[in-house]
């Protein structure tokens, strides 16, 4: 199956069990930012590690972004939004790149990611509340499979397959191991 296949939300409901339409209208509509920026001539990717205060996902590493608030005119400027918020980036320094398909997630959240280009230098000033760490990972690392692993996990009673990358210590899964398959059209399955 590809990567494309395997994560469109219609074709995972084998894996995650039946997801009904009325469920999915349910959750919470999300975006996400992949801030990418070059370092001393190599492409990396932006992740950060939530805090153990936030109210969901405590302590898992993500990318920049939440829930979409009533004032934002879109899904993209959500994203540059709680990527302010969270890593004290100016919006205006982020560059558009794509939009990803959307990800749905087991603790009810319909998440877009957006590719976004970062210019050097970056300053990140971390919200202390939110964000634990912020780090970069090479391209090159996550392209590589003998970083990556496949685990079964069951969440409220659904089966699911989920990508696992390890780098330097930091356990990257979840959805944001689906959007690292995705961006890097990986199919482990």
């Amino acid at each position: 199956m590809s990567p494309r296949n395997f994560f469109n939300p219609r074709l995972m409901n084998p894996y995650w069990g039946t997801i009904s339409e009325t469920e999915k209208q349910d959750w919470i509509e999300a975006a996400v930012l992949v801030p990418c920026l070059t370092v001393d001539g190599q492409d990396h990717l932006i992740l950060t590690k939530r805090t153990e205060d936030v109210l969901h996902h405590k302590g898992q590493i993500c990318f920049p972004g939440g829930a979409c608030d009533p004032g934002d005119k879109s899904l993209w400027e959500t994203a540059l939004r709680e990527t302010r918020e969270e890593l004290g980036l100016d919006p205006a320094r982020v560059k558009f790149l794509k939009e990803m398909p959307r990800q749905y997630t087991p603790t009810g959240f319909r998440v877009t990611p957006f590719v976004g280009r970062i210019d050097a230098p970056a300053v990140w000033s971390p919200n202390p509340v939110e964000i634990a760490a912020v780090f970069s990972v090479p391209f090159s690392h996550l392209r590589d499979p003998a970083n990556l692993r496949l685990l079964k996990k069951v969440y409220e009673g659904r089966e699911f397959l989920d990508p696992h990358f390890i780098y330097e210590g930091h356990e990257i899964w979840g959805m944001t191991g689906r959007i690292l398959c995705e961006l890097f059209e990986i199919n482990p399955y």
